[in-house]
């Protein structure tokens, strides 16, 4: 039944329903909490960009003279 509703309609229920009963307004906002939480937890890796930045500036042009090497850095983007 909720299926076969615009999607564009389901925000302004969703806030109506939230807004009549308490326990829906609970509920939204405790889903809401862990999806924020579950994002906040979620590590992110850098490590390989670290890695691949430091070879181009030290290895890749580490033999360029200092304005050359200032340059490169676009090669490390």
């Amino acid at each position: 039944m909720i299926s076969a509703l615009p999607s564009s309609l389901l925000p302004s229920l969703l806030l109506t329903a939230a807004q009549a009963h308490p326990d829906i307004s609970s509920l939204i906002t405790f889903h809401h909490q862990s999806q924020l939480d579950a994002e906040a937890a979620r590590t992110l890796n850098f490590d390989q960009h670290s890695k691949t930045a430091w070879y181009i500036l030290n290895k890749k042009y580490g033999r360029l003279s200092g304005s050359r090497q200032y340059e490169a850095v676009y090669d490390a983007r």
